[in-house]
């Protein structure tokens, strides 16, 4: 006698219709058909996956390389600051502010101007704002206040003047020339200040001070501008060019200083 479960395969076997059966082998099928097209799928994605990682471990190369060839460059950057030299130890870096430059020789760019020196040692404009740094670029700094003398030329020049005894002494970053001759409505002395321009000799003096009060302002050349203490008295400059265009002779360092613009003073006042 043959069980149901014989029965059932013996009806497989002989390929016995059933919906339900061929149902579910069509469902198969499908599955199947889906399966392998997710196979192909993922093989596809695995050769992509696996050039993906191949260039971006290609870039994870280039990028290790350039960093140490920036940090080496880094290490090696330096500048020149009145003949001294500062590398990336003191903040020297490849964007610096005029401030940051002027620090390094501890002034700042409220007190210091700064120019960037070419090959011949000639000085820029003075400079302002944030600046590409080069390797090996030279730099000034020079501060805007002069105080108690700009050095021994100066010193020079006034003991000149005292050996001819003109009376003449350095005070508050100013040249005080005292009891200069001047003609207006008959003899008269006057004290005259002027003051030491930033970074001379290479730059020209010029301009020249009155005490306030004096009867020659107004009767001098040149407009009357700030009120000055010096010494702990007031003056008043006045805009006076002798070497640019106010008569004399064009400025020249070898040749001019405080003891020559004694004579373009004496002429500014006899002209009044």
């Amino acid at each position: 006698m043959n069980t149901e479960a014989e029965i059932v395969t013996n009806k497989h076997e002989g390929h016995c219709e059933s919906d339900a059966g061929q149902h579910l082998i069509q469902q198969g099928h499908k599955l199947q058909r889906k399966g392998e097209e997710l196979l192909d799928k993922a093989k596809h994605l695995t050769e992509e996956g696996n050039e993906l990682i191949k260039e971006g471990k290609e870039l994870v190369a280039d990028g290790d390389r350039i960093a140490r060839e920036h940090c080496a460059e880094l290490e090696k950057l330096h500048i020149f600051v009145n003949r001294i030299r500062f590398g990336k130890d003191k903040g020297v870096k490849k964007k610096m502010t005029v401030n940051e430059i002027a620090q390094l020789v501890g002034l700042t760019a409220e007190t210091a101007v700064v120019r960037r020196l070419d090959e011949d040692g000639n000085a820029s404009q003075p400079l302002h704002g944030t600046l590409d740094i080069e390797s090996g670029e030279q730099f000034s700094v020079t501060r805007k206040n002069v105080n108690g003398g700009s050095g021994e030329r100066v010193k020079a020049e006034l003991d000149i003047l005292r050996e001819g005894r003109q009376k003449a002494q350095l005070i508050d970053g100013f040249v005080l020339y005292e009891g200069v001759p001047a003609w207006m409505s008959g003899p008269l002395k006057t004290d005259v200040i002027v003051p030491i321009p930033n970074g001379y000799p290479s730059s020209m003096i010029d301009r020249a001070g009155l005490p306030v009060g004096s009867p020659l302002i107004g009767k001098v050349k040149g407009q009357p501008q700030e009120v000055v203490q010096v010494g702990g008295k007031a003056y008043q400059l006045i805009s006076y060019h002798p070497h640019n265009g106010g008569g004399g002779q064009p400025w020249n360092l070898s040749v001019h200083g405080f003891h020559t613009y004694l004579t373009e003073v004496i002429a500014w006042l006899e002209v009044a």
